[in-house]
């Protein structure tokens, strides 16, 4: 069922609310009043979306991790229909596409890196990747377990360092450059061991 043109900026307005309170004070110590009173609603109105702020970062987190899935997928789907003629500049590209998605999200997700009580959360954002990674690497030995794990190690460290950077939108390219070489050398890696 489509949402009316209200629910959504209603939604977007308790979104906005919310990180911004994360910004000033720690998950633990936000209430749904404040959320309500900031986003200029009533509690009512925040219960009308959801049940309670751990109901909230749930919302906020699934909608972001649809999009990155979608992304993630179509990164995965490029490289499987030909991965033996995998580039580091069509990595690049690839993981710049993936940084400007993640960039428009960036003061969520700093949010959620910087508050201990909400790591579970960017834990999830970050299996989502490791997943991918996995799946794209077609684990069958422990070789290819471990090049898998160090692949994602640095991919992620890499990410979560970038996005808690002051300006991530204006580094997108010299990070996405990283990423690729990071990424095309452990492809690299596992197609040399395969000789």
């Amino acid at each position: 069922m489509k949402e009316d043109l209200r629910t959504i900026k209603t939604k977007e307005s308790i979104k906005f609310a919310f990180v911004s309170l994360l910004k000033e004070k720690s998950y633990n110590s936000i209430s749904v009043s404040e959320i309500a009173s900031r986003a200029r609603i009533n509690r009512n109105t925040f219960y009308l979306h959801y049940e309670s702020k751990d109901d909230l970062i749930e919302h906020l987190l699934q909608n972001v991790i649809i999009k990155q899935e979608s992304q993630l997928n179509e990164f995965a789907t490029r490289l499987i229909m030909d991965p033996e003629h995998v580039r580091s500049i069509y990595l690049f590209v690839i993981f710049k596409a993936l940084l400007n998605l993640l960039a428009s999200e960036a003061d969520f997700y700093k949010t959620l890196l910087k508050d201990d009580a909400l790591s579970g959360y960017i834990g999830k954002m970050g299996f989502l990747i490791k997943k991918a990674i996995f799946n794209f690497f077609h684990i069958d030995n422990y070789h290819d377990e471990v090049l898998a794990e160090y692949t994602f190690s640095g991919f992620w460290g890499t990410i979560k360092y970038w996005l808690c950077s002051n300006d991530c939108e204006s580094t997108i390219n010299d990070t996405a450059n990283v990423l690729s070489k990071i990424f095309y050398r452990s492809l690299k890696s596992k197609k040399d061991n395969k000789k």
